[in-house]
């Protein structure tokens, strides 16, 4: 009743998925910074950068699958990008959190359950971490 879905065919799912919540990511980020009087060119600029940098490590990410290391630098670097890129447009409540979700998927798919774990607790943090800085609550108790 239940296959093992194909190598291929999961990998496939997760480009497409890459490109969806990216598209959809910017769509809203332009549609809130339209309504919140947001620069435009500003905007413009990271929708770009997004949309290049999403095609740019899609295709590095294809020739790096089979190779942990270039893989991990890959995903270290977009986690870094998509970080900095939330703590300037609300942190957890950017919208940009959703192609956060990009680089786990990748991590949960293609790495070997040890650094899986590593990784993804590692991503927590980092989320959490952005979230305390743009709140700046009064204590981390508060936050938590």
């Amino acid at each position: 009743m239940f296959k093992r879905i194909a190598k291929g065919n999961i990998t496939g799912f997760i480009e497409i998925y890459r490109f969806i919540s990216v598209f959809l990511t910017a769509f809203f980020y332009l549609i809130r910074g339209l309504y919140e009087g947001y620069s435009i060119s500003v905007m413009l600029f990271i929708v770009v950068s997004i949309t290049v940098s999403t095609a740019l490590l899609q295709y590095l990410y294809r020739t790096s699958y089979n190779i942990g290391t270039r893989l991990q630098l890959l995903l270290l670097i977009e986690i870094a990008g998509l970080s900095f890129l939330m703590l300037f447009t609300g942190g957890l409540e950017s919208p940009f959190i959703w192609c956060f979700l990009n680089p786990l998927l990748i991590i949960s798919y293609h790495m070997p359950l040890p650094l899986k774990v590593i990784y993804l607790a590692s991503n927590f943090f980092v989320l959490c971490g952005a979230g305390y800085f743009v709140e700046r609550p009064s204590g981390l108790g508060e936050y938590l």
